[in-house]
């Protein structure tokens, strides 16, 4: 087999997109690629139901995964115990930038005095982005136009504040318990190569869009912490077997 062949099959194996590697459930196949992209909620059922076999939409419905903005600023569909780890490292990045388009767009006071009003009407009741914003302006907000209206919610969802469900529906939320940033950066080094490898410190950066530098934290992503991994031709770091794969989220690192 040749290495470009090799590297495909290990990181579909990765990926969990092969019998030997499938998850049992929802919450396993997100904890195991860190969050699936969901833009489309519907895409995303599709993406978890390709690493489980069986997987049911009353299944989907009730695994405890919630849907905010994590790496590269993206929303993705991700375990509720992987929140914590991930606002450590994601949230204040994400926020600045965020913020800094409503910067641009001149409303920055405006946006700051909605924000108690949006969590405590979320807080009332689930709801969507579309009722959340009319609700707003029953309260005298001014109604937003449509670049600040597709950041107003990932806004709020880097600050800890809003979380949405596997409908769609907005939920009131507080922030959730500090990670240390450095221990932070070792889960997502560790799980990275087990849901991506092989892999090296380089893909991390740009799947994450966190910066890397040499010497830093980040810059060990693709080491574990415990025992050292041989190195493929390509000089990325070899995958985990397909039974280590499948137990290496067993126990959720927060909760």
């Amino acid at each position: 087999m040749e290495a470009d062949q090799r590297l495909r099959v290990a990181r579909l194996a990765a990926q969990r997109l092969t019998p030997a590697t499938a998850c049992a459930s929802a919450e396993e196949a997100a904890l195991a690629v860190i969050g699936i992209q969901a833009q489309d909620l519907r895409a995303a059922a599709l993406a978890l139901r390709s690493r489980v076999p069986g997987l049911t939409r009353a299944e989907i419905r009730e695994a405890p995964l919630l849907r905010t903005w994590t790496v590269r600023g993206t929303v993705h569909l991700i375990a509720a115990s992987d929140r914590p780890w991930l606002h450590a490292l994601l949230a204040e990045r994400n926020a600045r930038v965020f913020g800094s388009r409503f910067e641009r767009f001149g409303i920055v006071a405006e946006v700051k005095a909605m924000r108690g009003d949006a969590v405590e009407l979320c807080s009332e009741t689930p709801r969507d982005r579309a009722s959340l914003l009319r609700a707003l302006v029953e309260r005298g907000h001014p109604s937003l136009e449509q670049g600040p209206i597709n950041t107003f919610v990932p806004w709020l969802s880097s600050q800890g504040l809003i979380v949405t469900d596997i409908a769609g529906l907005l939920h009131a939320a507080d922030p959730p318990p500090s990670v240390d940033h450095d221990e932070a950066l070792t889960i997502l080094g560790t799980r990275y190569l087990a849901g991506y490898g092989p892999c090296d410190a380089t893909d991390l950066a740009k799947w994450s869009s966190l910066p890397h530098h040499p010497g830093a934290p980040s810059a060990g992503c693709c080491r574990p912490a415990r025992r050292p991994r041989r190195m493929g031709h390509s000089g990325r770091a070899d995958l985990p077997t397909a039974r280590r794969l499948r137990h290496s989220h067993a126990r959720a690192p927060y909760s």
